[in-house]
This record gives C-alpha cells, structure tokens and sequence, in this order.
C-alpha cells in the first residue's frame, strides 16, 4: 500500500505489473503498472474518486480494503471511520460520541468534545479517537504497555543484581566498586530489554520481531540509566537523550527524532519525581506507615489519606483501606498495584487543595455528604485518569513510547 504524510492509504500495489489483457479477453488499460487501485478522500475523511470528484451518494465501497483513511478501519456499509477509541462520521466531521477527556483547558477547541483533530484535519490525526498528551495518544494499549515495562524491567534487573552479587559475597571473593558497578550495568540492561520485549509484545499483539526490537532499545536505555546513575539531573537527561538517538538510529529513524523524545521525557520524569516527594511527605504528614512496594521500591501511597472531619459521601471509596494497610484493595496483583501506586503519586498532588491539617493529623478535609461528593465525582475521579496519562509519559524509562512511535 502506499500512503500520504497523513497515513491514509493513497493506492493498493501488485507485486507484479498488470498484464495487458483482462481474464475476459479485453485490453487491460492498466497494463504494465502495478497500482491495482488508486484511493482518495476530501479534508474530512469521506471518500471520493481518484480524480477529486465528490461521491455524494456514498456509492463507493472496497470491501477488499478494511483500511483507508489515516490507517483506520473504514466501515463503508455505514458510511463510518473506526478509530479505535470511538467511531467518526466524515460527512458531518464529529466523532459520535463525546471524548472523555478535554485534553487542553487553555485551547477552546478542546471544549467540542466531538470534533475532530481540533478541527485541523489536513496536517493531524487520531489515531486512537482519545486525547493527546505532548503529542502523544493516551492509548488503553499504551498504558497496559508502559506498566508492564514498569514492572518487568525492575523485577528482572534486581532479582539479576541481588543473585549475582550475593553469589560473589557468598564466595569470599573481593569485589571491587567498579565490578559493582559493571553488575549494575549489565543487569539493567537485561532487566531493560526484558521491559522492552514484554511491552512490545503488548503494543504490537504478539509480533516477535517487532518485540525483539523493543527489546534492544529497552537494553539500550537500561544501560544508559545504570551509567547515569550517579550524574546530576542535566547529565542524566544528556545520557537519555543520546540512548534515545542511538535506539531511534537502531529502528531506522533518525537521531534528532530519539534525542529529542528522550530530553522531554526526562523532563516529564524530572516533574514527576518532584511530585512524588510532594506526595511521600503527604503521606508522612499523614502517619502513614513506611510500607514499600517490592518492586519499585517507592513508598505505598496508592490508598487513600485519612479523612478529616465529616467523611460522608454518597461515592463511598469500597475496597480502599488506608495506605501501607494489609489487605489493600491493589495488594495481590502486583502490576496493577506497582502502576497504581506510581499514579497516586501525581494523584494526590492534584488533589492537594483538598487535603490540610487537623489536631496535628494531616489528611483529606471532609466537608459533609454534598461538597464530599461533589470532590470525588467532579474532581478526584476524573482527575484519576489524568494522572494515569501523565504517569505514563513519565515513568516510560524503556522508551516504550518513542518505540511506538518509531514503529508507524
């Protein structure tokens, strides 16, 4: 297939020239080139003929051709795009249902929660129907993935490092800093082409090839985090922004594209270690136990503050016991409660105006059934989803995200 610079398939190819006469004995007019159709479409989506004439009938349909516009699933019999998240209607040039999301507050566009691409179609898409985040699709397939990594690439790193190490302190042998350090190295990369193995898996369905791939960049930035280790956060942000040109080399894009994925990225990380300072001393504040997650060694703050005051709501928190409490609602399944802890992490920064002291206790304020309720509904919920996008984009230290996009 060839595309245009929005991804929209342009014209199926044959592998072989077409031959000069038809099955039914009629010069081919197509004879000698290797284009089988050609496909076209309007500003909006809708589909049209080859030639630019409009096809307002809706008579064209390539049941041959499940794809078409910007890649996504062409439900031609009802005159739909499949994007995903949400189906899109060309002639009217607005989504069917409404985004869960106003992905930008300070952009009007935003607050037409059924338009496409702010209304910019010839140089945006959707790929996901959902909002973006620095130009990225906050995708349910992307944020499974970068959890995942989360999880794998320390589970496997350490359990490395710690076998390894204690082996060599069992056998009395002298171990020097930098054989230390080396250990660190090695074991990181593994952990991170592990990471990068299993996300891509998830990203891609299954496709080995692809994951190997990702499994090589997740080696790349695991090493480049190791080395980096000890660096302040400039020369961190440095060695991460050169890992991610050489992993963005690797995949056959250029290095300009990785480098500058990779320094954002470490700003968005940067940010997002600042707030889980602000989060921890929440938590401490709060007297909450010093309980950590075994896998990412961060402080368990994915509970809920101690209420303060009139605590009722008609959205009651089931299933959330207070923080580093046994029998935790997240307590067995340990992906979802690394990821979920991650997230509390920049969750209870943005709702930090709820929270303040009483009688030397420190947790969030209640204020009774109405303004309880109107909090968790209106504000900590939908906040929650946030939260979650911006911890994605932050914690993705496998280049998970720049894999992806690499990968179009």
């Amino acid at each position: 297939y060839l595309k245009d610079h929005l991804g929209s398939i342009t014209a199926q190819i044959n592998g072989d020239p077409n031959p000069a006469v038809l099955p039914n004995g009629t010069t081919n007019p197509q004879a000698g080139r290797y284009a089988i159709q050609y496909l076209s479409y309007d500003i909006w989506g809708k589909q049209r003929y080859p030639n630019g004439t409009a096809d307002p009938t809706g008579q064209l349909n390539n049941p041959d051709m499940y794809h078409g516009y910007t890649g996504h699933e062409m439900l031609d019999d009802v005159g739909l795009i499949h994007m995903n998240g949400r189906l899109y209607d060309p002639v009217m040039a607005r989504f069917v249902s409404a985004d869960m999301h106003i992905q930008s507050p300070d952009n009007l566009q935003s607050y037409n929660r059924y338009s496409y691409v702010w209304n910019n179609p010839l140089n945006s898409t959707d790929p996901s129907g959902y909002f973006r985040l620095f130009g990225i699709n906050i995708t349910p397939r992307l944020v499974i993935a970068v959890a995942v990594a989360w999880y794998v690439g320390p589970m496997i790193s350490n359990s490395l490092f710690s076998s390894v190490m204690g082996s060599a302190l069992t056998s009395g042998a002298a171990i020097t800093t930098g054989q230390v350090m080396a250990t660190y190295a090695v074991t990181s990369a593994i952990g991170g082409a592990a990471a990068g193995f299993a996300s891509s898996m998830v990203m891609t369905g299954g496709n080995v090839d692809a994951s190997l791939n990702g499994a090589l960049t997740g080696a790349i930035f695991g090493a480049a985090n190791a080395a980096s280790v000890n660096m302040s956060s400039f020369s961190r942000g440095m060695v991460n922004a050169f890992a991610g040109g050489i992993a963005s080399r690797v995949q056959g894009q250029s290095f300009g594209t990785g480098f500058r994925h990779s320094a954002l990225q470490h700003l968005l990380f940067e940010g997002y270690k600042q707030m889980e300072k602000i989060t921890n001393n929440y938590a401490a504040r709060a007297g909450t136990n010093d309980v950590r997650d075994p896998i990412s060694g961060q402080l368990r703050t994915d509970g809920t503050l101690p209420c303060l005051g009139d605590c009722s709501s008609l959205t009651a928190r089931v299933g959330m016991s207070p923080q580093g409490m046994p029998g935790h609602f997240y307590e067995d399944i340990g992906i979802v409660r690394t990821f979920v802890n991650a997230v509390s992490k920049v969750h209870d920064v943005m709702n930090a105006w709820g929270y303040g002291s009483m009688n030397g206790q420190y947790g969030f304020v209640g204020g009774g059934v109405f303004y309880n309720t109107a909090f968790d509904a209106l504000w900590s919920m939908p906040m929650m989803l946030t939260a979650a996008s911006v911890t994605v984009l932050s914690i993705d230290q496998s280049g998970v995200i720049l894999t992806s996009k690499n990968r179009r």
